[in-house]
């Protein structure tokens, strides 16, 4: 775009608004929606910061990573079926049953950790829970 009165020594251009506008509004309108670009970077902004949070709250200590999250898991499980497992065998050393029922209970513990193990959400243990006339209690 050529200037009608080109600026020198410190004076500003001088352009026909006739011609200006028409090409302004030609390019305003190739660009595309205003603030276009201004949400994406919202939203990458947005998106650090959340993910500057979550890492501000592991170094607290406020949340796990998956992979110790599951370790933690599987440890308290197998601790959880060591000490179901022993019941049968302690009722009976307490007199609670007689030393020839601690198979059938065993048995008994057994098909529950069975079950269990074939929970795959919550949906499976409120399932469970009805089945077997209570409803789990909310751990939040």
């Amino acid at each position: 775009m050529v200037a009608t009165r080109p600026g020198r020594g410190g004076k500003p251009s001088l352009f026909d608004l006739s011609v200006v506008l028409p090409k302004y509004l030609e390019h305003v309108q190739r660009a595309g929606p205003a603030g276009g670009g201004r949400d994406a970077r919202a939203r990458r902004d947005n998106a650090q910061a959340a993910l500057n949070e979550l890492r501000l709250q592991r170094e607290r200590g406020e949340v796990m990573g998956r992979a110790q999250v599951v370790a933690e898991s599987q440890a308290f499980i197998r601790a959880a079926v060591s000490v179901l497992r022993q019941v049968p065998s302690k009722m009976a050393r307490a007199d609670l049953i007689a030393a020839a029922a601690v198979p059938t209970v065993a048995a008994f513990v057994d098909e529950g950790l069975t079950e269990i193990s074939r929970w795959s959400s919550m949906v499976d243990v409120i399932a469970a829970a009805g089945r077997n006339g209570g409803a789990p209690e909310s751990t939040t």
